[in-house]
């Protein structure tokens, strides 16, 4: 999983680092961003919401006015309380991974609009503030469908964009415990440079 990540993080600080001839061929942006994560895990007894939200580093490479390579790194968290040994415990849950996707639509200068389809992984770390602190790691992969509107200008780009996620990995995480119906979705608001 931290070998994935890394060669993620590397493709994307190459693209960032392309030569001004890579430029001229296509248009590459970098940004930053707002990722938010959200989780809807529900069994027979219960249902657990993650809200979880963070920073992102996006880059975006537009190959053809058509089609562009999309990619985000994020860390997102979201702390709720538990029922732990009957009492309350804090109970944090920190998302560190990358999406990759292939967008479809008008991407060149004013307003864009696009439908996307990729690929995301990642690692959530589960931690619970108690007597005995507790950690655990899953690590969850799949495919994400989604959408987006943003507003390009000649070096500036606004972008908000949605998916839907794929949900095996989310409800196999507890194989053992009554059946987990998920729902999986994400987003983010982004401004990016534009080479």
């Amino acid at each position: 999983m931290v070998r994935k990540l890394m060669l993620a993080i590397s493709v994307m600080l190459l693209a960032a680092f392309a030569t001004q001839a890579a430029a001229e061929e296509g248009k590459l942006s970098v940004g930053l961003g707002s990722y938010a994560l959200n989780l809807k895990l529900s069994n027979a007894t219960s249902t657990q919401k993650i809200n979880a939200t963070g920073p992102t580093l996006v880059v975006n490479y537009d190959l053809i006015n058509l089609v562009s390579i999309n990619s985000h790194v994020y860390s997102v968290e979201y702390t709720m309380a538990a029922l732990y040994e009957f009492r309350f415990v804090p109970t944090k849950y920190a998302t560190f991974g990358f999406d990759t996707s292939v967008r479809f639509g008008k991407n060149n200068l004013g307003f864009t609009y696009f439908a996307s389809l990729g690929y995301f992984n990642e690692t959530m770390k589960i931690s619970a503030a108690s007597v005995t602190s507790r950690v655990a790691v899953n690590y969850f992969s799949g495919a994400l469908i989604g959408a987006g509107i943003g507003y390009q200008w000649d070096h500036v780009n606004i972008t908000l964009d949605a998916a839907v996620r794929s949900t095996g990995d989310y409800e196999n995480v507890a194989p053992t415990a009554p059946p987990i119906k998920a729902t999986a979705t994400s987003g983010s608001l982004n401004v990016s440079y534009v080479f």
